[in-house]
Protein backbone atom coordinates (compact mmCIF):
# COMPACT_ATOMS: atom_id res chain seq x y z
CA UNK A 1 0.00 0.00 0.00
CA UNK A 2 1.30 3.48 -0.92
CA UNK A 3 2.53 5.78 1.85
CA UNK A 4 2.50 9.56 2.41
CA UNK A 5 5.08 11.79 4.11
CA UNK A 6 4.65 15.42 5.11
CA UNK A 7 7.69 17.49 4.19
CA UNK A 8 8.94 21.03 3.77
CA UNK A 9 8.97 22.24 0.17
CA UNK A 10 12.76 22.75 0.28
CA UNK A 11 13.33 19.12 1.26
CA UNK A 12 11.00 17.80 -1.44
CA UNK A 13 12.60 20.02 -4.10
CA UNK A 14 16.02 18.68 -3.06
CA UNK A 15 14.74 15.09 -3.40
CA UNK A 16 13.51 15.85 -6.94
CA UNK A 17 16.89 16.93 -8.37
CA UNK A 18 17.81 14.80 -11.40
CA UNK A 19 20.88 12.60 -11.58
CA UNK A 20 20.83 11.31 -8.00
CA UNK A 21 19.43 8.39 -6.04
CA UNK A 22 17.59 9.43 -2.89
CA UNK A 23 16.65 7.67 0.31
CA UNK A 24 14.39 8.18 3.30
CA UNK A 25 15.41 6.86 6.70
CA UNK A 26 12.79 5.23 8.93
CA UNK A 27 13.12 3.78 12.42
CA UNK A 28 9.69 2.17 12.12
CA UNK A 29 9.07 1.08 8.51
CA UNK A 30 5.58 0.47 7.12
CA UNK A 31 4.39 -3.13 7.37
CA UNK A 32 2.09 -2.99 4.35
CA UNK A 33 4.51 -1.53 1.81
CA UNK A 34 6.47 -3.10 -1.06
CA UNK A 35 9.08 -2.12 -3.63
CA UNK A 36 7.39 -0.56 -6.65
CA UNK A 37 4.65 1.17 -4.69
CA UNK A 38 4.33 4.96 -4.53
CA UNK A 39 5.89 7.30 -1.93
CA UNK A 40 3.65 10.39 -1.79
CA UNK A 41 4.70 13.76 -0.39
CA UNK A 42 2.51 16.42 1.17
CA UNK A 43 3.66 20.04 1.32
CA UNK A 44 1.92 23.18 2.58
CA UNK A 45 -1.41 21.44 3.24
CA UNK A 46 -1.60 19.40 0.01
CA UNK A 47 -0.47 16.02 -1.28
CA UNK A 48 1.46 17.12 -4.36
CA UNK A 49 2.93 13.99 -5.97
CA UNK A 50 4.86 10.77 -5.60
CA UNK A 51 7.96 8.76 -6.44
CA UNK A 52 8.04 5.06 -7.31
CA UNK A 53 9.94 3.06 -4.68
CA UNK A 54 13.08 1.59 -6.25
CA UNK A 55 14.19 -0.32 -3.14
CA UNK A 56 12.53 -1.03 0.19
CA UNK A 57 14.76 -2.29 2.99
CA UNK A 58 12.71 -2.41 6.22
CA UNK A 59 15.70 -3.58 8.29
CA UNK A 60 17.98 -0.75 7.08
CA UNK A 61 17.44 2.32 9.29
CA UNK A 62 19.57 4.52 7.01
CA UNK A 63 18.23 3.76 3.51
CA UNK A 64 14.81 2.30 4.24
CA UNK A 65 13.19 3.74 1.09
CA UNK A 66 15.11 4.49 -2.11
CA UNK A 67 13.89 6.23 -5.29
CA UNK A 68 15.10 8.17 -8.32
CA UNK A 69 13.68 11.61 -9.15
CA UNK A 70 12.79 10.53 -12.69
CA UNK A 71 9.90 8.52 -11.21
CA UNK A 72 8.19 11.70 -9.87
CA UNK A 73 4.50 12.12 -10.81
CA UNK A 74 2.68 15.31 -9.84
CA UNK A 75 -0.88 15.00 -8.55
CA UNK A 76 -3.42 16.92 -10.58
CA UNK A 77 -5.49 18.04 -8.84
CA UNK A 78 -3.54 18.20 -5.59
CA UNK A 79 -5.27 16.64 -2.58
CA UNK A 80 -6.12 19.09 0.21
CA UNK A 81 -5.34 17.80 3.71
CA UNK A 82 -7.73 17.91 6.67
CA UNK A 83 -4.80 18.36 9.03
CA UNK A 84 -1.79 20.62 8.73
CA UNK A 85 1.13 18.20 9.12
CA UNK A 86 2.34 15.06 10.89
CA UNK A 87 5.49 13.12 11.72
CA UNK A 88 6.28 9.74 10.26
CA UNK A 89 4.16 8.30 7.47
CA UNK A 90 0.51 7.56 6.74
CA UNK A 91 -0.93 5.02 4.34
CA UNK A 92 -2.63 6.53 1.29
CA UNK A 93 -6.25 7.16 2.32
CA UNK A 94 -7.79 8.09 -1.04
CA UNK A 95 -8.62 5.97 -4.06
CA UNK A 96 -6.76 6.87 -7.21
CA UNK A 97 -8.17 6.75 -10.69
CA UNK A 98 -5.55 7.26 -13.39
CA UNK A 99 -7.06 8.59 -16.58
CA UNK A 100 -4.92 10.28 -19.19
CA UNK A 101 -2.01 10.53 -16.73
CA UNK A 102 -4.04 12.48 -14.15
CA UNK A 103 -4.81 11.50 -10.59
CA UNK A 104 -8.26 12.19 -9.27
CA UNK A 105 -9.39 12.16 -5.67
CA UNK A 106 -12.26 9.81 -5.08
CA UNK A 107 -14.03 8.35 -2.04
CA UNK A 108 -11.90 10.19 0.50
CA UNK A 109 -12.07 8.53 3.91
Amino acid sequence: MDIVFYSKATILNHKKRKGYIYHWSMRVPPKDFKKGERIYFAVNGYVVGSFKCLRFSPKDPIETLVWVPESWESLKPKIKLDQRNWQGFKYRWWDIKRAGGKHLEKNKK
